[in-house]
């Protein structure tokens, strides 16, 4: 099993549950369906223009967290260690609505694949249910992604 995790190489320096707290700040809620990386939809707005590509490669690192995330949680249940503690439940949710969101709007994570981001979705998913049996807290959290779910 232990050949199954993700090395340091490949583990995006305890950068991720950063991201996934800062990058969606700039991420539309909804999108449509043709939306793709861009600056902020509604006020504030920014000032200067970014570097090319500059939303693109936010994208790419929010949903890249987003999966990190979930493979973590994943992993440390495969080794019968499983992190279900109320902050490892949060990001999850967090990273759960990442993976909801690109899995519905394709063209806002460029690059993903979608065989992968729906087994990491139902992965979270499956987390978010789990963590609601043991933690009450963890309700509002499942309540939000299906309301997600339902509206996209």
């Amino acid at each position: 099993m232990l050949g199954k995790c993700l090395t340091s190489q490949e583990w995006p320096k305890t950068e991720s549950r950063s991201i996934l707290f800062l990058v969606r700040e700039y991420t539309p809620l909804l999108p449509t369906p043709e939306s793709e990386p861009r600056g902020p939809v509604d006020p504030p707005f920014l000032e200067d223009t970014p570097p090319e590509n500059w939303w693109i490669d936010r994208a790419n690192e929010l949903f890249e967290s987003s999966a990190y995330i979930i493979t973590l949680l994943e992993q440390l249940e495969e080794l019968g260690a499983p992190l279900v503690i109320p902050f490892a439940g949060f990001c999850s949710f967090i990273a759960t609505i990442g993976n909801v969101y690109v899995y519905n709007f394709p063209r806002m994570g460029p690059g993903r694949d979608f065989a992968t981001t729906a087994r990491l979705m139902e992965k979270g998913i499956a987390y978010l249910d789990h963590f609601t049996a043991l933690w009450k807290m963890g309700e509002g959290w499942v309540s939000t992604r299906i309301r997600l779910q339902e509206a996209c």
